[in-house]
Formats: C-alpha cells, structure tokens, sequence
C-alpha cells in the first residue's frame, strides 16, 4: 500500500493536473479599457474519489490512468476525474460513478508503480477503450457489440459529435478499459 507521503504525492499530482488544464484555458484580451473585464465563473474540477461498495476505486493509485471526462447525464457532475485501473476492464454497472453518456474525455496522466509521472512517450500509448452495446444501425443483432477508442494525442474526444470519429450513437457505455 502507499506510504502517507506517496499518497499526499499522487493526490499533488492529481491536484497539479487540474491546475494546469485550468491554466490552459484561454481568455479573451480586452481591447477597450473603458469596459469592465468579467471574470470567468469559478471553475471547480472535483478531485477524484473512491466509490464506496464497490470494487473498483477511482482515486489515484498505482498503475492507473487519469481520465477527465464531461457527461450528457443531467444528474452526473459537470466534470469528473477519474482513475482507471491500467489492464482493467471495469464495467458501468459494477461501478456507478463512471459515466454512462460521456460528452467528451481526455487523458490527463498515468501513474506508474512510482509515484511521479511518465513520460510522454509511454503516455502516447495508453489506449482507454469504451464498449457499447450497438443501436447505430437498424436491424443490427441487439447483442452486437461495438467498441471506440482514444488515446492521449487525440486529446479532448467529443462522444456527441454526431459526424465525429468518436460518435457512441446515443449509446450507453457497458465498460472502459484502458491499456498499453
């Protein structure tokens, strides 16, 4: 298990992922100084979390994968930072927090078995791959099932884009897995 000063050094980890994902947003400059500037709403990433009851926990830990993801699911956060297990096929119904519907994800990091981050060579081959059971098609067998998959370089993949390479169709997700 993790000594009390790696976790505090996975959760600065997590904690400094945030903060430059925030940092990179830009703002529009202001051209007339006579305006008032409007500062952009607080913006709140959650940390992540562990699902309680449940198998899989979402929090950094070794060999794990950081996923931000947005959710079409008026009930779900706006955004939510999760963990996945590097190897693991975790499943939506075992594991209530992951998103059924996400809008769109981004891998953010991958924790090894120490606890710093990789580089970005063995992050470009992280693949996280969500499966779906298919609605795209009329008439397709109802067990047919169909898989898409991103990686770090594709960086923010939009599910909802209906013209997109990453389109789920309206389908819900049934598992995520992310591996190398």
């Amino acid at each position: 298990m993790f000594s009390s000063s790696n976790l505090y050094l996975l959760l600065l980890v997590s904690a400094a992922t945030s903060t430059f994902a925030r940092a990179l947003i830009s703002q529009a400059a202001l051209s007339d100084s006579s305006q008032i500037r409007i500062q952009p709403a607080e913006q709140h990433i959650p940390p992540p979390r562990t699902v309680t009851g449940g198998k899989h926990p979402f929090d950094a830990a070794i060999a794990s994968v950081g996923v931000l993801f947005t959710s079409l699911d008026p009930n779900a956060e706006d955004m939510m930072h999760l963990w996945l297990p590097l190897g693991k096929t975790v499943t939506t119904s075992s594991s209530p927090i992951l998103p059924l519907q996400p809008s769109t994800a981004r891998i953010t990091t991958f924790i090894h078995s120490r606890p710093d981050l990789v580089g970005p060579e063995f992050l470009n081959r992280i693949q996280c791959e969500l499966s779906m059971y298919s609605n795209r098609t009329e008439g397709a067998d109802e067990t047919e099932r169909w898989k898409v998959s991103f990686s770090e370089k594709d960086g923010l993949v939009r599910f909802a884009d209906r013209h997109g390479p990453f389109w789920l169709g309206g389908s819900e997700v049934e598992s995520y897995h992310c591996f190398s």
